[in-house]
């Protein structure tokens, strides 16, 4: 099986030119890394909630101001993704009737 394997990747890397590199940030300059690698920019749109739109939203709510971005972003996408039923579930420090105007304020 191993062989199978060692087999597979040797032929991959033989008939293989570049190693394909996807941008995701349009401010990365990709100029340098297209010596060596075949570059791609990201065209789809980011999943990534918009930070100030997020920062407006959690502003006034309590308990939000000591998170760090990772937890405020996903606040911010559980909000538009779960039921308040769900989202009472984890993030039980809320009422949900607060749940319910950040999720229809989203």
């Amino acid at each position: 099986m191993k062989f199978v394997l060692y087999l597979l990747l040797f032929m991959s890397f033989a008939h293989a030119q570049k190693a394909k590199v996807l941008l995701i940030d349009e401010n990365i300059n990709g100029k340098e890394l297209e010596k060596n690698f075949d570059v791609e920019k990201n065209t789809h749109q980011s999943s990534i909630p918009n930070k100030a739109d997020r920062d407006l939203l959690l502003k006034n709510v309590k308990g939000t101001a000591k998170w760090d971005e990772l937890q405020k972003d996903i606040f911010y996408m559980d909000l538009k993704s779960k039921s308040v039923k769900e989202l009472k579930k984890k993030y039980s420090e809320f009422s949900e009737k607060e749940l319910q105007l950040l999720k229809d304020k989203r």
